[in-house]
């Protein structure tokens, strides 16, 4: 089994405007050493948007605890830190 990272947020659905917290697996980084990365961390990734998770996972798209929405969702990092996840 392989090391992973976590990103952990507070989102709104789009859906149905309830907010709830999710976190979402990761191999963004040269470490992959369990860390969990919330806004405003330092990453060690590349400058961009992502919106995908690993190679088994190609999107990064979670459900609302609540209604069930399913909603896709990008990261963005700029200049190392994790500045933003927003919907798609």
């Amino acid at each position: 089994m392989g090391m992973y990272d976590t990103i952990t947020h507070k989102m709104k659905c789009p859906k149905c405007n309830k907010k709830f917290e999710f976190s979402e697996q990761v191999k963004w980084t040269n470490a992959c050493l369990l860390y969990d990365y919330k806004v405003g961390d330092k990453i060690d990734a590349d400058d961009g948007e992502y919106d995908w998770a690993t190679w088994v996972r190609p999107e990064l798209k979670i459900n609302c605890p609540n209604c069930n929405e399913e909603i896709h969702y990008k990261v963005i990092v700029k200049d190392g830190i994790l500045t933003g996840i927003s919907v798609i």
